[in-house]
């Protein structure tokens, strides 16, 4: 015990007298443990997390396969199969509830809070039964409230109750319009209960929805013990195959069943594969770090080489040299995980904000707080840091013995350079950082391409928010809803600052979905797929939006009503597809397809009636990508006095500041539909664009940081290294430059120690980082970004330059060495 502590206090002297080196050694180290304990945290508290719904118990969410995403309406149940799912009592799950999710308008009848939309769900009976939910005031959901003729009742989250019921404990039983249909409120939940997600009210099925008409429910459960998901998948299979057979269309697309983490469905695959790149990336700066103090430490024990060698003539075992130099790598590990700690205090509030913007929905269970679980991942760091930046110093340490070397002689050259274990610890770093900071500028490089759409017109200066006419609020007839559109654009186009309003079904006019369509008098047997297109339901006011004048024909008039011919407006992008550039107008196109809906029953009655194109307008998209095509974008614009849109997108084109108008845009949406509130926030197309592109820009940003603290650290490791190489034969330099010797060949005699590993670490992390975003591109499907190499060209150049920069500053000092200084003897 008592050569513990010696040995503690011998390695606190080493690092006061070497304490320049100490403190980088600490920082460098201390900044990777932070950014390596900063993403377990991340990943901790998003991935492997769960609802906190019964202690030990892992939800898992049920989805047909053979889609393209497990959150989209085609891949969820419907209300049919979950009753057949229940009444055949499946053997594979101890219980199974479901729910659908739905944005609801909530307003207090007797309070003066505008109305406001939340996320709400609607559950089956056994929802809350199994999730052992109990409320903070009144009861939880029964089986008789979805009963026939039952009154609808619902149950209000703790931010609703406090929002729009001012906190008071007498809301048992008080009134709440939802969705223009008034509730009675049973309950009323306790402080974070958000289940599914970020839920704020919840009814049960057949209270304010159709069972027979639900196709979008959401399935979770939890597995008997110990039964393999794969004979769960497909005992739900062979329970449905008489509902297949009886409905074919409805399960063409739906190869097999999938059963996944609960937790892991709220997460976009891309966002996934953020994780685990991100996960990679911040081992590499883990293990960069481990190799710098590595190295530092074995630089200390070659200037202690006379020391280690008395010691071991005096009888010193291997045991102490070995302890030693553990305790200092221990010493080190120490110092680095409070620098951690404080660099994850500093950023993990910054990171988080940028999680959040990264997702449209953030569940309540998810977090980035210090747990028990990261503060074992902090030991366990620490521990791991300890062996790998001590373990081949204390190697090395053993190789000292009684030589024929413990002389004081005038050698020109100490034979301190670095050691057979040192180059592979360089040849790491230079590696790790090439991996790094290439991916990072292929991230930057492909998140630029990608963001910058090159819109011919300003996201900035429009406005927009989506609004739900529902039936049961009042909006049951085509020209209730003309008469809003109408009325809503007429009160926005007087405020101040506005240039022109509109309305249009797809989202920024731009984003949308595709839909079947046909030409009279033409055949698509002639071409080699099916004929589809964008159509989007427009108001005659959406043209002036984007300032788009007709190149053919004309734009929609106020003449063109549900009682005259049916027109439609077509893009120059269907022009050139479907027309070949002729001249399209008088032609008759006719949707087939609703497109996105699954139905039991198949539809083949056609969406619209014939419609004659009356003009043809510019494109206003995004630029295509690489594997895009212009009939991709090809587009068909319906008026919405012909074809009725209950959730339409709002466009106002701004001359002037778009937030001063704001707020009276809401209050002019409430005069017109006082039960409703809009379903999204009123901001800027840009700030919509953004969220939407936020996910690949969180990727390329965090890559970024961790490529430029690799290469930072990889600079400060050979720095600190060559600086040390030099010291140690600044005699050899001297006498070399006092007998003639050119300053060329002094620097290459230093840069020559370090080039095989700078050239060996860039050729493999070069390979390495290319072959890791070719996998990061496919997964990401944007492989065919042009120009993409000189990312990795750019990133090698950036590495060698910083290497070089490293290297050639102590090699130019060892030019400088007075020969009066080199000569002398001590």
């Amino acid at each position: 015990m008592m050569s513990i502590f010696r040995d503690i206090k011998f390695v606190c002297r080493l690092f006061v007298k070497y304490r320049g080196s100490s403190l980088l050694g600490i920082v460098v180290l201390g900044v990777g443990l932070g950014m390596s304990l900063t993403m377990f945290a991340l990943v901790n508290g998003v991935v492997w997390t769960s609802p906190n719904i019964e202690d030990g118990k892992e939800l898992v969410c049920i989805n047909w396969g053979g889609v393209n995403s497990s959150t989209t309406i085609g891949s969820r149940f419907g209300f049919r199969e979950y009753k057949l799912l229940k009444n055949n009592k499946l053997k594979s799950f101890k219980w199974l509830a479901g729910y659908r999710p739905f944005q609801v308008a909530i307003k207090n009848p007797r309070g003066a809070v505008f109305t406001e939309r939340y996320d709400g769900a609607h559950v089956t009976n056994s929802y809350f039964t199994n999730i052992t939910a109990k409320p903070l005031l009144g009861r939880l959901l029964h089986e008789e409230d979805g009963l026939r003729g039952a009154k609808p009742v619902a149950l209000l989250s703790y931010t609703v109750w406090q929002q729009h019921f001012m906190g008071l404990r007498d809301v048992i039983g008080k009134k709440v319009i939802l969705n223009g249909i008034s509730h009675t409120v049973v309950g009323v939940m306790p402080r974070g209960f958000k289940f599914p997600a970020d839920t704020h009210v919840w009814a049960q099925f057949g209270s304010s929805a159709s069972r027979t008409d639900v196709h979008n429910l959401v399935l979770f459960g939890e597995l008997e013990n110990n039964v393999p998901v794969a004979q769960a998948e497909q005992e739900i299979i062979t329970i449905l195959e008489p509902l297949a057979e009886r409905h074919p269309e409805l399960y063409r697309e739906r190869h097999k069943v999938k059963i996944g983490s609960f937790n892991l469905s709220y997460i976009p695959l891309r966002m996934q594969i953020m994780f685990k790149a991100l996960s990679i990336c911040a081992l590499l700066v883990f293990v960069v770090a481990c190799a710098n103090v590595s190295n530092l430490i074995m630089v200390r024990i070659a200037k202690r080489r006379d020391e280690l060698l008395i010691r071991n003539i005096m009888g010193a075992g291997n045991y102490q040299i070995i302890q030693q130099t553990m305790l200092e790598g221990l010493m080190y590990s120490l110092a680095g995980t409070i620098i951690g700690y404080i660099i994850y205090a500093l950023v993990s509030k910054t990171v988080w904000s940028i999680i959040e913007q990264s997702f449209f929905v953030v569940p309540y269970w998810w977090s980035m707080s210090l747990d028990w679980e990261v503060h074992v991942f902090a030991v366990f760091a620490m521990s791991l840091s300890t062996v790998i930046s001590s373990l081949l110093p204390a190697i090395r340490s053993l190789r000292f013995r009684e030589r024929p070397m413990l002389r004081n002689d005038i050698r020109t050259g100490s034979g301190l350079i670095v050691g057979k274990l040192s180059k592979p610890l360089i040849t790491i770093q230079i590696i790790c950082s090439t991996v790094l900071l290439g991916i990072a500028l292929m991230m930057i490089f492909i998140v630029h391409y990608i963001t910058d759409w090159k819109l011919p017109f300003n996201p900035r200066q429009i406005l927009t928010t989506n609004v739900q006419l529902n039936l049961t609020a009042g909006f049951e007839s085509a020209s209730q809803i003309n008469q809003f559109y109408n009325g809503v654009i007429k009160d926005i186009q007087v405020l101040p600052g506005v240039k022109s309003a509109g309305f249009s079904f797809h989202e920024g006019g731009i984003i949308h979905t595709k839909r079947e369509f046909k030409i009279r008098g033409q055949s698509t047997e002639l071409h080699e797929k099916e004929w589809n297109a964008a159509t989007n339901i427009v108001s005659n006011s959406f043209f002036g939006v984007f300032d788009m004048q007709a190149v053919l024909g004309r734009l929609f008039l106020n003449s063109d009503t549900s009682t005259s011919e049916k027109v439609a407006i077509v893009n120059q992008y269907f022009v050139n597809t479907y027309f070949a550039g002729k001249n399209p107008l008088g032609s008759q196109i006719r949707v087939h397809k609703p497109g996105g809906k699954r139905q039991l029953q198949k539809n083949t009655a056609p969406w619209t009636d014939w419609m004659t194109i009356v003009g043809v307008v510019p494109n206003i998209q995004r630029r295509l990508l690489p594997g895009e095509r212009a009939d991709d974008f090809a587009k068909i614009y319906i008026p919405v006095q012909q074809r009725s849109g209950r959730g339409l997108w709002l466009l106002v084109k701004m001359g002037g500041n778009v937030i001063e108008v704001v707020n009276p845009i809401r209050q002019i949406i409430h005069d017109h539909a006082p039960l409703l509130a809009p379903k999204s926030p009123i901001q800027t197309l840009q700030s919509r664009f953004d969220k939407l592109n936020r996910s690949l820009n969180t990727l390329g940003e965090i890559i970024a940081v961790f490529g430029a603290v690799s290469l930072l650290m990889t600079v400060a490791g050979l720095y600190g290294l060559i600086s040390f190489i030099t010291l140690q034969q600044r005699r050899e330099f001297g006498i070399r430059s006092a007998l003639g010797a050119a300053r060329s060949k002094v620097i290459w005699l230093v840069l020559q120690k370090i080039l095989w590993q700078l050239l060996f670490g860039l050729v493999v992390g070069g390979a390495i980082s290319i072959f890791s975003g070719y996998v990061l591109r496919e997964k990401l499907a944007v492989l065919n970004i042009p120009f993409i190499n000189a990312s990795y060209v750019i990133g090698i150049g950036i590495v060698v330059a910083a290497c070089f920069i490293a290297v050639s500053m102590p090699a130019f000092s060892a030019t400088k060495v007075p020969p009066s200084e080199a000569l002398r003897v001590s």
